[in-house]
């Protein structure tokens, strides 16, 4: 049995492009995917995907590399709330 026909080389190949996109990204665009992918998690915990304020599905892998990038750069990461729907349209709040 040949044990590297499980191995796949065009996928380390894309991740690793992704990894140089991510790092010639500046620290607030790493921040603003972060926290986008974020509020997408938040939402459908909170409200599930049946919900109107559904987004779409995070993309955690992503967002677990953004994570990691932000903490290699020494870069502050908020806190990510979703509050209810206030009057002003606002819908989540980043506290730094």
């Amino acid at each position: 049995m040949n044990k590297d026909r499980y191995k796949y080389p065009e996928l380390e190949e894309r991740y690793q492009r992704s990894l140089e996109t991510i790092q010639k990204m500046t620290d607030e665009e790493v921040l603003a995917a972060y926290i986008a992918e974020m509020l997408k998690l938040k939402r459908l915990l909170r409200f599930g995907r049946q919900s109107e304020r559904f987004q779409g599905y995070p993309k955690t892998s992503l967002m677990n590399r953004y994570r990691r990038v932000l903490v290699s750069r020494k870069v502050n990461i908020p806190r990510i709330t979703l509050a209810d729907v206030e009057s002003d349209g606002k819908e989540a709040s980043v506290e730094r």
